[in-house]
């Protein structure tokens, strides 16, 4: 007769009670682990679609639309560095760096230095844009993103192949973590996401079953930007044109439409909070809130502007188009005329998980439910019988009902 210690049995007896309480939660419903005393742990097996069933996504990303934003922006910076130098009076005006015919051709911003006498000054001004490293990491070792040619007082400014690769990375990475914030804001659900190839995107939701639910809630780009609005057309001119340089024709959501100028004031990445609130009226409306950078342009320019309205554009639409009463220098403010409690509500996650960086379309999708996972158990068993060399037959397979203990679980008191 064997003999053991009293220590070693209650030292396995323990380790044995420990493995049961640790696995318990597992084979309680959400409802039975909730009302859990506090000492118990109350962590589950994550299931993924091979064993929860769920809706899986796989996105394609419009890639073309990121590097497209990022050659206007720089065709802004050079405008901007032109604009600067204009209004600079620490030098006669014969001396001022300025750029003409600055335009946007494909990877490409062509400009034209108004006087070559000034070409040393303009490679000082334009060396920051050309020489900056991005993507050094901990490394420090980056890419050139832009290079400069030159060609008498022409310049063209060119998006580098690396500059594109790390633009593409980019919007994959960030589209990511803005998916991940929308589908899971608590972080609870256990979703999969991750990239596939240059330009996709894999979801997987277990426990999910409306696939079009989630469809909506991720293909939504939440842009939400704040423009100057032209006051000086006529209704004729805002519906037919023409318009001058830089100055955008948008929609309005009450119908119509309104003229913008293409320049931000203030942009959604300068948010840092959204939430479903009230108006004055009881109404439904989001109420937002500024990080330092966008609350001091915001002032600035409501400052500087009272009397004139200014747009609130969503998703290339005009949703409101308020007049400046007053400086805002909160930092924060209020969209109105949301319709809904569940609209308000809807766009402030949109608004908070922040906007996606390009444009996802659906390339394939499908919902896989339990009962697939399990009809499949026995042709997956068998696979693996033969695998380990042994013969595929019926006694090969684990001689068990999954549908049955599902069932149980989820039935369960």
């Amino acid at each position: 007769m064997l003999n053991f210690p009293r220590w070693k049995v209650v030292m396995i007896v323990g380790f044995v009670l420990f493995g049961i309480l640790t696995a318990l939660p597992n084979f309680l419903s959400e409802k039975q682990v909730a009302s859990l005393p506090g000492f118990m742990p109350s962590d589950t097996l994550s299931l993924g679609l091979d064993l929860k069933g769920g809706v899986y996504l796989l996105f394609e990303a419009k890639t073309e639309d990121i590097i497209s934003a990022r050659m206007k922006n720089l065709a802004t910076q050079i405008r901007d560095i032109s604009s600067t130098e204009g209004r600079r009076r620490d030098n006669e005006r014969s001396e001022r760096v300025r750029f003409d015919n600055v335009t946007v051709n494909g990877h490409s911003v062509t400009f034209k230095l108004r006087d070559i006498a000034h070409e040393q000054k303009a490679l000082d001004l334009l060396e920051p844009v050309t020489q900056a490293q991005v993507g050094a990491g901990i490394t420090g070792v980056g890419v050139t993103e832009i290079e400069l040619e030159q060609v008498g007082d022409q310049f063209v400014l060119t998006l580098t192949e690396p500059g594109i690769v790390r633009l593409q990375r980019g919007a994959i990475s960030t589209s990511i973590e803005v998916i991940r914030r929308r589908v899971d804001p608590d972080g609870v659900k256990e979703i999969s996401l991750k990239p596939s190839g240059d330009n996709r995107i894999i979801l997987e939701v277990p426990g999910a079953n409306d696939t079009q639910e989630i469809i909506d809630l991720v293909g939504k780009t939440a842009r939400l930007s704040f423009h100057d609005v032209v006051t000086t057309l006529s209704p004729r001119e805002i519906q037919a044109g023409p318009l001058r340089p830089r100055q955008l024709r948008k929609v309005l959501k009450r119908g119509g439409y309104i003229v913008i100028k293409e320049r931000e004031i203030v942009s959604g990445d300068d948010l840092t909070d959204a939430r479903p609130s009230f108006d004055d009226q009881g109404q439904p409306a989001v109420s937002f809130v500024f990080n330092s950078r966008g609350a001091r342009r915001f002032g600035d320019h409501t400052r500087k502007n009272i009397g004139r309205p200014f747009a609130i554009l969503l998703d290339d639409i005009v949703i409101s188009a308020p007049r400046i009463v007053s400086p805002i220098l909160t930092g924060s403010g209020q969209i109105t005329n949301m319709g809904s409690v569940a609209d308000a509500t809807e766009l402030a996650t949109l608004l908070k998980s922040g906007a996606l960086p390009v444009e996802l379309f659906v390339k394939a999708q499908k919902t896989v439910g339990p009962d697939m996972v399990f009809d499949s158990f026995p042709l997956i068993i068998t696979q693996n019988c033969s695998a380990h060399g042994f013969p595929p037959r019926k006694d090969c397979r684990i001689p068990m009902d999954y549908r049955y203990m599902l069932n149980l679980i989820e039935n369960a008191p």
